[in-house]
């Protein structure tokens, strides 16, 4: 039995919305008219949608973490210093999104699905409070990132409860 072409493979559908809009862009082909017109979610994780939000959200914090490091009067005026401590600070808020949730796991026991959700939670209530301190400093750049990224969480966050007001308006009685 040998496997089937790759054109024949479907395609793996987005499980949010920034990824159904690279998943427009990328395949324009005709989609059933129905709920998985506006928000497929056929496979949990598609390759495409990961890889790119993962470079958007790891980009934008390593720039957000640059833009405070180098605005901060408490650290040493070489620039190199600051970048360096930027890096560090970067690394250290990637990682402590993942550990603090793997530490609070053995007291509360939670499934991975729960522990994975719970990470989300946690890394993206953190990036948004750090887009809020950019957004009320004085600098352009430093409040455009800010903005940027609260106006992306504000897209992604009405994504999907539009994906869930159409699944609930969707479903049979």
């Amino acid at each position: 039995m040998t496997p089937a072409p790759p054109q024949t493979y479907p395609i793996k559908h987005a499980r949010t919305g920034f990824g159904w809009l690279l998943q427009t862009f990328t395949h324009p082909s005709p989609r059933p008219t129905s709920v998985d017109l506006f928000f497929p979610a056929t496979e949990r994780h598609p390759a495409i949608e990961t890889f790119a939000t993962s470079l958007l959200i790891a980009l934008w914090s390593f720039i957000a973490c640059v833009i405070l490091c180098m605005q901060s009067g408490l650290l040493p005026e070489s620039v190199t210093l600051r970048c360096t401590l930027a890096f560090v600070a970067w690394l250290t808020l990637i990682h402590s999104a993942v550990i603090v949730p793997l530490l609070i796991d053995p007291f509360r026991r939670l499934n991975p699905q729960k522990l994975a959700a719970f990470t989300e939670f946690a890394f993206l209530l953190l990036l948004t409070v750090i887009a809020f301190r950019l957004s009320n400093l004085p600098s352009l750049v430093a409040r455009a990132t800010g903005l940027f990224w609260l106006g992306l969480i504000l897209a992604e966050t009405l994504l999907r409860l539009a994906r869930k007001a159409i699944t609930l308006a969707s479903r049979s009685r």
